[in-house]
């Protein structure tokens, strides 16, 4: 009976497959490549879809990624404030234009450390409906590499 439980886990474990995002991005410019770093990664649990997460120090800098496949996204909370969201914990703006979202990191010369978390949400009209991925960015408040 032992046997057949690790079994079935193992069976389990070989079914979760891990998901594409949605919205699919490439690195277009990034003018502090050692300070703004994006990352492609699968979340826990595996079931969930891959994500993307951008870490960037206090030096700041413009990081633009494009969407490769859809012409055209909306960034929500852009498209909510009238086409640029500004953050101003995380001091970044973001805004988009057809298939490309532009993040601006504004420089700080805090000398407290902390870290601040927010995220965005992107949406795509696709043949299949619309496709939507989430991206986590995270501003550390000290020189540090990302």
């Amino acid at each position: 009976m032992k046997y057949l439980v690790y079994i079935l886990i193992a069976i389990t474990l070989a079914a979760c497959k891990e998901e594409e995002a949605d919205l699919r991005f490439t690195t277009e410019s990034n003018s502090n490549p050692a300070g703004i770093v994006i990352d492609y990664f699968s979340p826990d649990p595996l079931h969930c879809s891959k994500s993307y997460e951008i870490k960037a120090n206090e030096q700041g800098g413009r990081l633009v990624l494009k969407c490769t496949n859809q012409p055209d996204i909306i960034v929500v909370e852009s498209s909510l404030a009238g086409g640029t969201y500004t953050n101003k914990e995380s001091a970044y703006s973001v805004s988009y234009s057809k298939n490309e979202i532009t993040f601006v990191f504004t420089p700080l010369d805090e000398t407290e450390s902390k870290v601040s978390y927010s995220h965005i949400n992107v949406i795509g009209a696709g043949d299949r409906g619309d496709l939507k991925t989430g991206i986590t960015i995270i501003r550390f408040f000290e020189n540090t590499t990302p």
